[in-house]
């Protein structure tokens, strides 16, 4: 059997660059108080760094997607690859925070790069229970990179040799983007003489994609759970510490373990739901609901550690079965090849937009009633926004009625 063009491969091949490209910024997170010392500087200007991060994301995902639909998603991931380790050699040799926020920005335009162009790969090189399975699975990528650079820098950051960090992240990255190269199949762009790719490469063309109600619909669907996962990750460490009277490094150590085996394992799960050709929209209620009741028993005063820590797990698995199902929904909604990468680069523009605000937004928010409050409300407009797909053959494109 050929393994190199296997969907198991391509999907292994995808994933990790994924992981690791959303692992650049956690990594610095432990490193934060080594970094403010070394460049004189404090840890809320730092903090803008990690910002910095999503913001090539935030501002330019959507076109981005239409260039790469245009230039090929290889040649993309590669361009990817050099950005995100060029930004790690920047962040070791920082030596005055201007440097260190050009590194993230650079690194950031990379991550941008393999947010929008790993989904498009899958679509273009899989179809049928494969695509599905593989989309399912990827989009838990987010929450288990993030924990991933938690681990590495955690690893090195009490040592001598804690600035050699994004260097040892930067080897990682290295061999996932090689393991990349190799394992998936050349994806040609775009025909050079092909009108809707010539519009695309205009500023008109690539915005266009904004005009697409199931897309935008799909992004608001998808990035609202994103931004609460997000802001519970930042939350929930310090929340378990204080509340429940347990260090700070044994709360965030059980966030991560629980937060890799969680998302991973709900990707699988969805995948296989989804391929059984079962109604997208009741399963994407089902877990809308089942989110809900783990918000609250997450930041639930009366919840003791051993309990809104299973809430946590169940959160995350609830999680990553509706980012799962939502990317899952991607290539029903835009049954155009051609567009897929410029769609997938609306919805990870949502999600950057809505990251970039998160963490001052859940930092402003005082009680475990707003938490909830924050978190519910959202999820309800998921279910509204929910789109249905445009593709009546595909396995995910029954609709049913709320």
């Amino acid at each position: 059997m050929n393994l190199r063009h296997h969907p198991a491969t391509i999907t292994a091949a995808v994933y990790a660059l994924s992981v690791l490209a959303m692992a650049t910024v956690s990594c610095l997170v432990p490193l934060m108080t080594g970094y403010a010392d070394v460049l004189g500087s404090d840890k809320s200007a730092l903090a803008l760094g990690i910002a910095l991060f999503s913001v090539p994301a935030a501002a330019l995902a959507a076109i981005g997607g239409g260039v790469i639909d245009r230039i090929g998603l290889r040649p993309s991931l590669a361009v990817a690859g050099v950005l995100i380790i060029g930004g790690d050699v920047m962040v070791y040799a920082a030596q005055s925070v201007w440097m260190l926020y050009a590194a993230m920005l650079v690194a950031g335009s990379g991550y941008s790069i393999v947010a929008v162009g790993a989904p498009a790969v899958l679509m273009a090189t899989l179809d049928g229970s494969a695509r599905i399975k593989s989309v399912s699975f990827w989009s838990t990528y987010a929450p288990t990179g993030f924990s991933i650079g938690l681990l590495i820098a955690a690893a090195l950051a009490g040592g001598p040799y804690w600035r050699a960090t994004p260097l040892f992240h930067a080897g990682l990255l290295l061999l996932a983007t090689l393991f990349a190269l190799i394992a998936l199949p050349a994806v040609p762009p775009l025909p050079a003489g092909e009108t809707a790719g010539r519009e695309r490469l205009t500023l008109a063309g690539l915005l266009a994609i904004f005009r697409d109600r199931a897309v935008v619909l799909l992004a608001i669907a998808i990035a609202i759970p994103n931004a609460i996962s997000y802001g519970t990750s930042l939350i929930t460490p310090s929340y378990f510490a204080e509340a429940h009277n347990i260090s700070l490094a044994a709360s965030a150590t059980a966030v991560a373990l629980g937060k890799i085996l969680a998302m991973m394992t709900g990707g699988v799960i969805i995948g296989q739901l989804l391929s059984r050709n079962g109604s997208s929209r009741k399963l994407f209620i089902a877990l809308v609901l089942v989110g809900m009741i783990a918000q609250v028993l997450i930041y639930l005063p009366y919840s003791p550690f051993p309990l809104a820590l299973a809430a946590l797990v169940l959160w995350l698995f609830a999680f990553g079965g509706i980012s799962g199902l939502g990317m899952a929904m991607l290539p029903t909604i835009v049954p155009e090849p051609g567009r897929r990468a410029a769609a997938s680069g609306v919805l990870n523009q949502a999600i950057s937009l809505l990251s970039f605000l998160t963490p001052s937004l859940v930092f402003s928010l005082t009680g475990w009633t707003q938490f909830v409050s924050l978190a519910v409300g959202g999820l309800l407009l998921c279910i509204v926004a929910f789109p249905v797909s445009r593709d009546k053959d595909d396995a995910t494109s029954q609709p049913v009625s709320a």
